[in-house]
C-alpha cells in the first residue's frame, strides 16, 4: 500500500517567484492577522497585533487524511494537485481558494478556503474508491507548535508564571460543560467533541475561535498524554471520506 512521507509529494502549487510574496501560492492580509497557502497546499497564519507578528504562526487546516488498520493510524499523504489556480494576493474583500488533487491510492480529494474580513471558513474531503480498504477519514488540522521550551526541571510554579494567561477553551457540543485548560499543566486528553475551540492569551491580544459549521464532521483538540500545551498540539476537524460534499464539511477560524 503506497504512502507518501509529508516531504514528499510529487507535485507542489505554482508559487510566486520574486518579491515579499515568494514562495506562497496564495495571500491574504488583514489587520488582526496575515495568511498564506505554501506550495504544499497548507494553510499558515501569523496573527499581528499593531501590524508586528504576535507569536508563532500555525499551520491552519492542513489536509491530512488517515486511515486505522490494526489499531493503528496511518496517512495517506496527497500524491499531486491536480486543480488549482495561479499565484495570487486575495483582495481586502475577501475570496476563495480551491484546491483539487489526489491522494496515494487514487483518490481525489478538494479542499476550499474562503477568507472574509477576520474569519478563515476550510472545507474539503475526499472519495475512496470502491476497493478502497480500510476506509478514509478525511482531517482538517491545525497545529500549534511549542509556545516555550523547559527543561524537565523546571518547577511547575516558574512554568505557570511563563505562560500565565495562556488558555484553550472546549465548549462540549453537548453544552454540558466548557473545560478551561491552562497551558502549565499536563494533560491526559482534551475533553470533546466541541462546539467551539478558543484559544486566549498565547496571540495577545488576539483570540482565536474554532468552530464546526458545517452539517458533518466533529472537532475535537488532541495532546500527547502528559504534555502540557504549551509544548504543542492540535486541533482537528474529521469528516467521512465516502464522497466530496463540500457544503457538508465546513470549519470556521475567527481572530478577533
Amino acid at each position: 500500500m503506497g504512502q507518501l512521507r509529508r516531504d514528499e509529494y510529487a507535485a507542489a502549487l505554482p508559487t510566486f517567484s520574486a518579491g515579499p510574496h515568494a514562495g506562497k501560492h496564495a495571500v491574504y492580509e488583514h489587520e488582526k492577522f496575515h495568511a498564506w497557502i505554501t506550495a504544499k497546499g497548507s494553510l499558515h497564519v501569523q496573527p499581528l497585533d499593531a501590524g508586528k507578528p504576535v507569536g508563532k504562526p500555525f499551520s491552519c487546516w492542513s489536509v491530512s487524511p488517515y486511515y486505522s488498520a490494526k489499531g493503528t493510524t496511518y496517512g495517506r499523504r496527497v500524491a499531486d494537485f491536480q486543480e488549482f489556480g495561479q499565484p495570487v494576493v486575495i483582495p481586502s474583500k475577501g475570496g476563495s481558494i480551491r484546491i483539487s488533487g489526489r491522494l496515494v491510492e487514487e483518490i481525489p480529494f478538494t479542499v476550499e478556503y474562503t477568507f472574509e474580513g477576520n474569519t478563515i471558513k476550510a472545507r474539503g474531503g475526499c472519495r475512496d474508491r470502491p476497493s478502497t480498504k480500510p476506509s478514509t477519514t478525511f482531517r482538517l488540522i491545525t497545529q500549534f507548535a511549542a509556545t516555550h521550551r523547559f527543561s524537565a526541571e523546571t518547577p511547575t510554579a516558574q512554568i505557570a508564571a511563563a505562560t500565565k494567561g495562556m488558555t484553550l477553551e472546549s465548549r462540549l457540543a453537548d453544552g454540558k460543560s466548557s473545560p478551561t485548560y491552562p497551558y502549565w499543566q499536563g494533560l491526559k486528553g482534551i475533553a470533546g467533541p466541541s462546539s467551539a475551540m478558543i484559544v486566549r492569551g498565547v496571540f495577545h491580544p488576539r483570540v482565536i475561535t474554532f468552530k464546526p459549521t458545517g452539517r458533518t464532521g466533529r472537532l475535537q483538540g488532541y495532546i500527547y498524554t502528559g504534555r502540557r500545551l504549551c509544548q504543542g498540539y492540535y486541533l482537528a476537524y474529521t469528516t467521512q471520506g465516502k464522497k466530496i460534499a463540500l457544503s457538508d464539511t465546513e470549519a470556521t477560524m475567527i481572530i478577533e
